[in-house]
């Protein structure tokens, strides 16, 4: 259909009313509302990075005291299976036990790892040796051969006599 023209006797329909808004005030409530949100935050956030920074410093003492605790528990069960068998490089045995993949707490495989160090390194273990020849204790001959009265050969006759027999 043709377009129809409005005339004066024709009444044309208006949108509906809407309400009308101040862009203006929005504008400046939104501001408003930036301004507090932005100093709550930076009054919140101090605190906030000081709680945080408490929390690692003390999640990194915990884990240097976890740390500390671990080194001296296989430090005191090392130094007691050293004393049991008689070994005396308590560093070196931590290593030969680390390098053999072999744990501390495996009595079965520790005390045939220890057989087997033994027989390979015995000069890491403390041998029993007794007392050989020399002076004995309280003697005058241990104080001076002049001042006990004997001549030197009695002194080394003396000193011959006590020593142990060579096969």
């Amino acid at each position: 259909p043709p377009p129809t023209t409005a005339s004066s006797d024709t009444i044309t329909a208006s949108p509906p009313a809407e309400p009308t808004l101040d862009l203006a005030v929005m504008q400046q409530e939104l501001s408003e509302l930036k301004d507090t949100l932005a100093q709550y935050i930076r009054q919140s956030t101090p605190d906030i990075e000081q709680v945080r920074l408490a929390l690692q410093s003390a999640e990194a003492e915990r884990d240097n005291a976890t740390g500390e605790l671990k080194k001296l528990q296989r430090k005191n069960t090392l130094t007691a299976l050293a004393e049991k068998n008689g070994f005396n490089d308590l560093e070196f045995l931590d290593f030969l036990l680390q390098k053999n993949n072999i744990a501390i707490d495996d009595s079965s495989n520790l005390e045939q790892f220890m057989q087997k160090l033994r027989q390979t390194h015995p000069r890491y273990f403390v041998l029993p040796i007794k007392s050989g020849s020399g002076s004995r204790p309280g003697n005058a001959i241990g104080n001076g051969y002049a001042d006990s009265g004997l001549t030197r050969r009695e002194a080394v006759e003396f000193l011959l006599a006590a020593a142990p027999e060579v096969l």
